[in-house]
């Protein structure tokens, strides 16, 4: 992560002298407060011991001790610099390469560098969605730096407002160096300095206060009388400009967050066959009615076909994806329709006929269809309900069609399982599973080239059933273990299935991300089973966190739906009693989820606001992260 800007400076002998003269000054001005302090407790009858006892006396006294002896060496800003972000969304990333810097820095040199201090200044209220503040306290305390060093209290203090609403991450670090005085020996010295990062509105504005007023507070000339009272004065309406800024700077994060949720891709369902065996599809069809003499425009249409479906898997929007879906639906039930007595060839060198290819291509566009084609809305008509309602029956009527006639076709068997399912809900369950274990029964699993991923994403879906069934109403509590349990052990197999491809076809997107999906989908699993207090030898946190490292192990590209790998990762943490991590992770699914409602409806929204247009596993994931941010 690169800061958008970087500065440096050292201090001169004059402003450190100034600076410990303001210090000084501050700690006369405490004692003198201290004692008039001490004068009104004893006047009100406290006694020594009471009066020495009072918690407001102590404090005092001990500021007093500590700014009356400040002394040059208890500079920390001699040398400092400053990283500046675009937006605030950045500093932790930024903290997080500074401080894996140092610890660099530190292997390579005799002389460590530890962390001294670290606060961060936040002008935003506690569980603020758009804060920074958990990350980056996470990222400094595991930091080796924080750990070398031993100090009274934490060293990464508790966040702080101030007045001003100033908003940044300060870092005092520490350094053992050799210092030459005159006509004496080298002497080891402790040296510090202080590296501070914030975005560049704060620093715009944190400019213009230290032109304005700040620089002159070591001037002692101005500490007393009218002027210093005016500057206060003034200082109040740097503080309302701050509002502003800060206005400023919350806006640009939520446009920041709202464009990368469009830059996001939208991936294939790993339920559905590659685009790689669809090319070879398309290509075997064009062969056959080239060499059986069939017009060219029926070539071309079968070319329009698979182009509008190709489309339709890579498009970004629920919109786009949808129209393609129903153009490449309708091409394949026309191609049906035209290609005549070809419809019974077979296709290239292997047994599948034709009229099975069209027809296995136009249940899955039916099915996709009904997936995404009110996706995009915030809020269902029941006109709408009533269409959605169509489309998905449709589906289910074209994979029975399938399921009736040809009786060894694996992949149309999970196909009729979802469509049953988003037709009849819980009700169909029972056969969905049914239809899933005859998918599972018809393949071989060392036979993965042929099946392509069919037997990972078969199990997951058995899982996913296995999970719905373990959450109808009045079902018996050991009943509903053993099915989520079962949910464990399906989708770990699905994952050592997927671990049988080889490593260059693990290497690829559609691969790689069936195996992320195995391994996220077992977290959730075990998560539940940990929350409830049903944890057994193999579905416990040993799994769990062996499933954790297993799936931050994966490097996938961002998609649309990686709220529910977040989802399930901010389960199986929150299950593990690791809050912070599981906070900052709700985090991130609450703002990716308000960021798609605002862009739905074109306006900011209220967390409840938000809830209202969410649909679906959006929904789910939304109010889960919302329990764990207010949830303290």
């Amino acid at each position: 992560m690169r800061a958008y800007a970087f500065k440096a400076r050292f201090k001169e002998p004059k402003p450190i002298e100034k600076k410990v003269l303001r210090k000084r000054a501050e700690g006369a001005r405490t004692r003198s407060l201290y004692h008039s302090e001490c004068a009104r407790l004893r006047a009100a009858g406290a006694d020594a011991a009471a009066v020495a006892a009072d918690e407001q006396v102590s404090k005092l006294l001990r500021q007093a001790d500590q700014s009356e002896s400040y002394e040059p060496d208890h500079v920390t800003d001699g040398w400092g610099c400053r990283f500046v972000s675009l937006y605030q969304s950045e500093i932790p990333p930024i903290v997080e390469a500074l401080l894996q810097g140092l610890e660099k820095l530190n292997k390579s040199t005799t002389s460590t560098i530890r962390m001294k201090e670290c606060v961060i200044y936040t002008n935003r209220p506690s569980g603020d969605p758009l804060s920074i503040v958990g990350e980056t306290m996470r990222i400094a305390r595991r930091s080796d730096l924080a750990r070398s060093v031993i100090a009274e209290g934490s060293i990464v203090r508790d966040p702080e407002n101030r007045k001003s609403a100033y908003s940044s991450v300060h870092f005092v670090f520490e350094r053992d160096v050799l210092m030459e005085h005159a006509g004496k020996d080298e002497v080891e010295e402790v040296a510090y300095f202080e590296v501070q990062v914030r975005d560049i509105f704060e620093e715009g504005w944190g400019e213009v206060q230290h032109h304005l007023l700040y620089s002159q507070k070591d001037d002692l000339s101005h500490e007393e009388g009218g002027e210093d009272t005016e500057r206060q004065t003034w200082q109040l309406h740097l503080n309302a400009l701050k509002t502003f800024v800060d206005g400023c700077s919350q806006h640009a994060s939520i446009i920041k967050r709202n464009l990368e949720m469009l830059d996001k891709r939208r991936i294939a369902s790993i339920e559905s066959e590659s685009l790689a065996k669809r090319n070879e599809d398309r290509k075997a069809i064009i062969k056959l009615l080239k060499d059986n003499g069939r017009r060219r425009e029926l070539q071309k249409s079968v070319s329009l076909a698979y182009t509008l479906l190709a489309n339709a898997e890579s498009a970004p929007e629920s919109e786009e994806a949808a129209w393609n879906y129903s153009k490449a639906l309708g091409e394949f039930q026309s191609l049906k329709q035209s290609i005549g007595d070809l419809l019974e060839a077979h296709i290239g060198d292997g047994d599948l006929i034709l009229r099975h290819l069209l027809e296995t291509e136009a249940a899955h566009c039916a099915a996709q269809l009904a997936e995404t084609q009110f996706r995009h809305k915030s809020n269902l008509t029941d006109e709408d309900r009533a269409q959605q309602k169509t489309l998905s029956e449709n589906a289910r009527d074209l994979y029975e069609q399938i399921v009736g006639t040809y009786k060894d076709d694996a992949a149309a068997r999970l196909g009729l399982a979802k469509a049953l399912i988003r037709v009849d809900g819980a009700s169909a369950l029972t056969r969905a599973e049914q239809l899933i274990c005859d998918c599972l029964n018809l393949m071989h699993d060392d036979d993965i080239e042929r099946h392509r991923l069919l037997p990972i994403s078969a199990r997951l879906q058995k899982g996913v059933v296995l999970w719905q069934k373990s959450k109808i109403v009045g079902l018996d509590p050991r009943e509903a273990r053993q099915l989520i349990e079962r949910a464990v052990d399906v989708t770990q197999e699905a994952f050592r299935v997927w671990s049988g491809h080889s490593e260059d076809k693990k290497r690829t997107d559609y691969v790689r991300l069936s195996g992320h999906k195995a391994a996220s989908n077992v977290l959730y699993y075990l998560a539940q089973l940990a929350k409830r207090g049903w944890t057994s030898e193999g579905y416990d946190e040993v799994v769990l966190r062996k499933y954790i490292d297993i799936l931050e192990s994966f490097s996938v590209a961002p998609y649309n739906e990686y709220y529910k790998t977040r989802d399930n990762l901010m389960q199986a943490r929150s299950a593990l009693g690791q809050k912070e991590v599981a906070e900052e992770l709700a985090r991130e699914t609450f703002n990716e989820l308000r960021a798609e409602a605002e862009r739905r409806v074109g306006f900011p929204l209220d967390i409840e606001g938000v809830s209202t247009h969410l649909r679906g596993a959006e929904g789910e994931c939304y109010r889960s992260a919302v329990d764990v941010l207010l949830t303290r």
